[in-house]
């Protein structure tokens, strides 16, 4: 029976009743109550052509026509119909429920000033009251206040519950949803997720069918002649009334609260600026705060915050010093948390146990009355507490948190049930109340002079919902299911993604920090560049007809200079290193017409003093130069560049060598004794002209950065393309004589076959077989090269010299004797196998390690091997598998190869071809630096995980 068991009758509704054969977990219990049915109608408007709409519910809710032609353009998600305002709607069919939600994405062109715009129309109103039905969802005449009405009935009394958003913007997305309860006669209009306004009608009222229309409309209402101008995209409509919660699930395009593509935490503050005292949210809602850094204590300025914050969690975090140290987060009506919430945080914690008073996480109270506050006790014990603010919740974690170390901390907030989560995993939980406070936040601290806390803090969330254990899981990965991979690594070779390590190869025991200045040139508006350092070297943009502009730059934006234009940075110790510098920028040229890129000399000028990184016209090249206040050191790039091309420049001075990189290829050292001279420079440095205000650049400047000290060759290949190859010949081509360079430097290779083995040809991979690509076609990575021992060969034309190096490629072979893999005309390196190691992978170094280092173990056992040949400078070392299997010591910079070419399968022994390979080999690189093992590592794997047979194509 359901609903009557001896006798005792039930009073109200039943839904969904199910019966399983088993236990269920605790878990499937909290699914089943998480569960809600799917719409009664979706619209999604990704049909982008033609004249319907589809229902995606499954019910058939088609539109049935298209009124005033509507037009597709771009939506919030996929497509959208923009309407004109004055005769378009799309018809649908009529949807009548007891309970509705209505919903979706709206963006408005104008205030109409005649008609009342309906982003959905269901609504029957006479002016004499006597007959009124349905619902509607709509603006009013010339106004920016959204409107959610629904006429209700209890069978004999219509009455009408209408709702009012506060004021929105034209040009603007919104989500907007409605919705009403029959059972409680409430009414909410929820505008990107957030309670806007709410009214209560009489619990048990219905709303009143829709009978007098035959449909309903999508963009329009018959009400006032309420025609939408703008566009509008993914209407659904339920039969019930949506959670807040359900109703952030749908503006997510149906994402998990967490990692979600719009943003459903009605406060996010990431702390990624690097600059100034505003901190700003991220949500669809922004709030931003503002941090206070006070005169004593470990750090005394908002920089020495952001700089000491570089080390965060998920890029940069804020640094707070315990002493007097806190951000002002504020408050608006989004932040008036229900009793559905979640708060979530990463923290560094630095607070030593066993002080003599607590310290506060996140304060939002009015003592006694309303609020909050999160902590971390004397004792480093994780809390969250509302005893001391009108209700009288007060949870402990069951372990205290470890000094110098990151932690993710959650609490959430559902009915009564307050939980601790640390790290993804629930801790803690109790039952109280809790009363809503329109009190500030305050991150660190509360306010006053109490209660600081000692710690690095990143990624602070507010969701106006508790979230289920799976999506603070998801919240502690930073949003997704699986996280692979990272920026780098710390010190220690754990994976890291803060800001700090963003500049340091992973796995690379190399000294490595951030730069003192960085001008990412990503503000796209206004007139400063900010430095994302931390150190507050704004870039202050020329006024009047001298301003260069925002424009499309290499990464995210940059700025466009005339010839005319340029910035100025006030000069300080920071620009100014002494020992060592490293400067570097991303350059697009309009002209090569004499221009100076960056330029810290004296407003006279004068050479011998300062630096400069400029364009040189004579050769359509650049010039990096350092003086020591007696003379200056200069390198010149590659010449015969192009205009309206990007280029990677970097100037280095290591104390006794100045170079120049020009995408990660540098040159030879010029040398220069130490230190650089400043004396008398100007007052500010140039970005886009000399120091003199003259030599101003015509072109682009992007991701200006300076670093105190001398980058290594593999780190500025880091900075160029995260460590890409400069060569890397995929052999995917499956047909012809051509070898495509991957690596985008254009090192074409010709394969050549002539016959005279067993292969009889170069052929195709799906051609007839006794063919280098036939033979070859089942790769290890898709496709390679079969060579038959005896004539094949990949020739590759080169000036590049490579004083570091690492050679990688995967082979496959049965043969033990003398074989060459890969080498540089008999000038610059080899890399083999057999020979007088039989079977064996071996290097050799013209130059730099002039001998032979082989391999413990043999690869000539007929399976695929990834074999890596590396030099840094220091050590030369062979992996195969991924596994350092022999090592020396070296010194120096290998021969530069001059001209001669580089080949592949075969050896070039003063003009002639000897040593053929006899063998498949696949995903040939060559980096011009020495990998670490990580990247090693990581190369053998194909990135951090990788998706796809172990040979062959997919």
């Amino acid at each position: 029976y359901a609903g009557n068991g001896f006798d005792g009758y039930f009073n109200g509704s039943i839904d969904e009743v199910r019966i399983y054969n088993r236990a269920l977990s605790p878990k499937e219990v909290r699914d089943l109550y998480n569960w809600a049915p799917g719409p009664t109608a979706y619209w999604n408007f990704d049909e982008k052509t033609g004249t319907n709409l589809y229902d995606r519910s499954g019910n058939g809710n088609n539109s049935t026509a298209f009124t005033g032609s509507p037009a597709w353009v771009s939506g919030k998600y996929g497509g959208a119909l923009d309407f004109n305002g004055t005769t378009g709607n799309v018809t649908v069919p009529v949807i009548n429920s007891k309970s509705i939600t209505v919903e979706g994405w709206f963006y408005r062109d104008v205030l109409d000033t005649t008609n009342a715009d309906a982003i959905f129309g269901g609504w029957y109103w006479v002016s004499d009251g006597q007959l009124r039905q349905g619902y509607d969802l709509r603006f009013f005449i010339n106004q920016s206040t959204l409107n959610w009405i629904v006429e209700t009935t209890n069978g004999s009394t219509v009455s009408e519950v209408a709702v009012t958003s506060s004021a929105l913007n034209t040009g603007v997305w919104y989500h907007a949803a409605g919705t009403y309860d029959s059972t409680s006669g409430k009414s909410y209009l929820y505008i990107n997720g957030v309670l806007s306004g709410s009214a209560t009608g009489t619990a048990g009222n219905t709303i009143v069918p829709q009978t007098q229309y035959t449909d309903m409309r999508i963009g329009y209402s018959r009400v006032n002649n309420g025609y939408f101008d703008g566009k509008i995209d993914d209407v659904r409509i339920y039969n019930y009334p949506r959670t807040q919660k359900q109703i952030v699930e749908d503006m997510n395009a149906s994402h998990s609260a967490p990692g979600s593509p719009v943003g459903s935490a009605v406060g996010y503050w990431k702390f990624d600026e690097g600059y100034g005292s505003t901190t700003y949210d991220s949500s669809v809602n922004p709030l931003n705060g503002t941090l206070s850094i006070g005169a004593t204590g470990s750090q005394t300025t908002v920089a020495q915050a952001r700089t000491n914050g570089n080390a965060g969690k998920f890029n940069k975090g804020i640094s707070f010093d315990g002493t007097d140290d806190q951000l002002n987060m504020g408050y608006n009506s989004k932040l008036n948390l229900p009793n559905d919430f979640t708060l979530s945080f990463w923290v560094y914690n630095r607070k030593a146990s066993g002080t003599t008073e607590p310290k506060l996480l996140l304060y939002h109270e009015v003592y006694l009355t309303s609020g909050f506050r999160v902590w971390i006790n004397n004792n480093n014990y994780f809390q969250f507490m509302t005893n001391q603010s009108g209700g009288n919740i007060s949870i402990t974690s069951s372990a205290p948190l470890n000094q110098g170390q990151w932690y993710h901390l959650a609490v959430t907030y559902s009915g009564t049930t307050a939980t601790l989560y640390i790290n993804g995993k629930a801790n803690n939980s109790g039952t109280g109340t809790y009363v809503a406070s329109g009190a500030n936040y305050y991150l660190a601290g509360m306010g006053d002079s109490r209660y600081y806390y000692d710690a690095i803090v990143d990624e602070v969330k507010i969701y106006n919902s508790a979230l289920t254990e799976d999506e603070v899981k998801l919240d502690y990965n930073h949003g997704g299911a699986l996280v692979m991979g990272a920026t780098s690594t710390d010190s220690s070779g754990n994976p890291d993604n803060s800001s700090a390590r963003e500049y340091c190869i992973p796995g690379d025991t190399t000294s490595c920090s951030a730069p003192v200045a960085e001008w990412k040139m990503d503000e796209k508006t206004g007139t400063n560049a900010y430095d994302t350092s931390g150190n507050g070297n704004t870039a202050v943009l020329a006024p009047g007809s001298n301003q260069p502009t925002w424009s499309t730059g290499k990464i995210g934006s940059s700025l466009s200079f005339d010839g005319g234009d340029y910035t100025t940075i006030t000069n300080n110790s920071t620009l100014q290193p002494t020992s060592a510098i490293t400067v570097e920028a991303w350059v697009k040229m309009n002209s090569f017409t004499d221009s100076w890129l960056i330029s810290n000399q004296k407003s006279t000028y004068d050479a011998n003093f300062g630096y400069e990184l400029r364009e040189d016209t004579p050769t359509n090249g650049f010039l990096f130069r350092v003086g020591n206040g007696t003379t200056s050191s200069s390198r010149a790039s590659a010449t015969g560049l192009s205009t309206g091309v990007w280029y990677h420049v970097v100037g280095v001075f290591d104390g006794s060598n100045t170079f120049i990189y020009l995408n990660g290829v540098g040159s030879t050292g010029g040398a220069l004794t130490g230190p650089i001279d400043y004396t008398g420079v100007a007052s500010s440095m140039y970005i886009g002209q000399r120091s003199d205000n003259a030599f101003r650049t015509n072109g682009y400047i992007d991701n200006v950065r300076i670093f105190n000290y001398a980058r290594t060759p593999a780190q500025i290949a880091w900075d160029y393309n995260r460590g890409g190859p400069v060569g890397w010949w995929k052999m995917d081509e499956c047909q012809g004589t051509t070898a495509n360079d991957s690596s985008g430097n254009g090192n074409t290779g010709t394969i050549t076959e002539p016959g005279l083995g067993s292969n009889v040809g170069v052929g195709t991979c799906t051609g007839s077989s006794g063919t280098m690509w036939k033979d070859g076609a089942t790769g290890k990575f898709n496709s390679s090269l079969e060579f038959d021992g005896t004539d094949d060969r990949v020739s590759i034309p080169t000036s590049v010299s490579l004083p570091k190096i690492t050679v990688s490629a995967w082979i496959k072979t049965s043969t033990s004797t003398e074989q060459y893999i890969t080498e540089r005309s008999n000038s610059s390196y080899y890399f083999a196998t057999g020979g007088a190691a039989a079977g064996k992978v071996c290097f050799y170094l013209a130059g730099a390690s002039p001998s032979w280092l082989c391999s413990s173990n043999r690869v000539d056992d007929g399976s695929w091997h990834h074999v890596v040949g590396t030099y840094d400078g220091t050590n030369k070392i062979v992996y195969v598998d991924g596994k350092n299997v022999a090592s020396i010591g070296g010194s120096g910079d290998i021969s530069s190869g001059g001209s001669n070419a580089i080949n592949i399968g075969v050896r070039n022994n003063a003009g002639s071809y000897v040593n053929y390979f006899n063998g498949q080999i696949d995903d040939v690189k060559i980096y011009n630096y020495g990998m670490t093992p990580t990247q090693i590592k990581t190369l053998y794997n194909d990135g951090a995980v990788r998706f796809g047979p172990a040979t062959g194509s997919p």
